[in-house]
C-alpha cells in the first residue's frame, strides 16, 4: 500500500473503532452498564472485549490517534543487516560442518567470528 492508501485505512479504522467505544465513553454510565455494553460491543463487532478496553485506553490516552492502527510498511529487508546473504551461508556451512549444533550455538560461533553484532 501507498503511504496514502495506509493513511486512508488508518483513518477509516479509527472511525470504526471511535463509533464501537462512544457509547462506552459516557462518564455518566456505571461500571456495570458500561461491562453490559462492552460485552454487546464486543459480540456485535466480532473482537474480544479486551480490544475494546485497549481502544478506550488509546483514546483516553490520545485522542483519536490513539485508535489509529499501527503502521507496518517497513519491509522485513529493511532489519536484515547488509551482510545477511554472507551470514546465512556462513550459518548454513556451520550446520553442514556438524549437523548437531543448535541454532543458539550457530548464532553464537557467528557473533564469536565477528560475522554478526552481540545479540543478532
Amino acid at each position: 500500500m501507498q503511504k496514502k492508501e495506509i493513511k486512508k485505512w488508518q483513518d477509516e479504522e479509527a472511525l470504526k473503532r471511535y463509533r464501537m467505544i462512544a457509547p462506552l465513553l459516557d462518564e455518566g454510565l456505571d461500571e456495570g452498564k458500561r461491562r453490559q455494553m462492552r460485552e454487546e460491543a464486543a459480540e456485535k463487532n466480532g473482537i474480544s472485549k479486551r480490544s475494546l478496553y485497549w481502544y478506550e485506553a488509546g483514546y483516553r490516552d490520545n485522542g483519536f490517534e490513539g485508535l489509529r492502527p499501527m503502521s507496518r510498511t517497513k519491509k522485513r529487508m529493511q532489519r536484515l543487516p547488509d551482510n545477511f546473504d554472507e551470514v546465512m551461508e556462513q550459518a548454513m556451512q556451520l550446520k553442514r560442518e556438524v549437523p548437531k549444533r543448535s541454532v543458539r550455538q550457530i548464532i553464537k560461533i557467528l557473533e564469536l567470528e565477528g560475522w554478526v553484532a552481540q545479540g543478532f
